[in-house]
């Protein structure tokens, strides 16, 4: 990803339960990088931003995913997250979602989906 000052941003996975469940959940808001409302790092603006995630499906999910973040000038790793329903199991909705009530821009490129 690349944004913007003014970007508000969340990226989710959810199956398509009713309601849903959520899994791996991350927002992007004042530059900081969020899970669950805990602020995990400060993110440069208008610099490409790479984001790694992982999370077991079906029998394979537990409740948890990892991330691994690559700026510029920094490496970070994240283990143990917690998705956002504790038995979540399917990844049926991928998204990608702007929640800015002002004028922003952000990019999305080279986006892989891999199932081991």
């Amino acid at each position: 990803i690349k944004f913007d000052k003014d970007t508000f941003f969340y990226h989710e996975w959810r199956d398509s339960s009713s309601p849903y469940k959520a899994g791996p959940s991350l927002w992007i808001k004042d530059g900081s990088l969020m899970i669950q409302g805990k602020v995990l790092m400060k993110l440069p603006q208008d610099s490409w931003i790479h984001f790694h995630i992982e999370a077991g499906l079906g029998e394979k999910a537990d409740g948890t995913w990892e991330m691994k973040v690559k700026t510029e000038n920094q490496d970070a790793s994240f283990d143990n997250l917690k998705t956002g329903s504790p038995d979540w199991k399917k990844l049926e909705w991928l998204g990608f979602v702007s929640n800015s009530d002002t004028k922003s821009v952000f990019y999305l490129d080279d986006i892989k989906l891999n199932q081991r």
